[in-house]
């Protein structure tokens, strides 16, 4: 008889049971998948939910000071960066359409993409 196994929210394991090492053992594999599941169910409930507090506070500290993962990370471009992207895009399109090797040999022909 295998013995009572707790929730999969508790980090109790299960005792073991006299001689029954085989199913004691095999208890405490079933119990990590179980722990590992709820893991999974946590973490990607976690990503779902708003920024806490906390969390926030940090944002603001690692773009204070530059490092990734800040509030820089997450920003928008702007409209003339936005455009030349879409600039640059469009180029590779019409290179790769021509047989032409993307990106160009030459630096300088990115460059002057520039839009007034």
């Amino acid at each position: 008889m295998v013995g009572h196994f707790p929730s999969i929210t508790s980090t109790a394991c299960p005792e073991p049971l006299g001689d029954g090492t085989d199913e004691y053992i095999s208890g405490l594999k079933q119990h990590h998948r179980k722990l590992q599941e709820h893991d999974k169910r946590l973490m990607m409930h976690a990503r779902t939910c708003e920024l806490t507090e906390t969390e926030k506070k940090l944002r603001e500290y690692l773009a204070a000071t530059g490092r990734p993962g800040g509030l820089a990370s997450r920003r928008e471009p702007s409209r003339s960066h936005a455009r030349q992207m879409v600039a640059i895009r469009e180029a590779k399109r019409a290179a790769l359409k021509a047989g032409k090797p993307w990106p160009p040999r030459d630096r300088r022909s990115l460059k002057l993409l520039e839009l007034s």
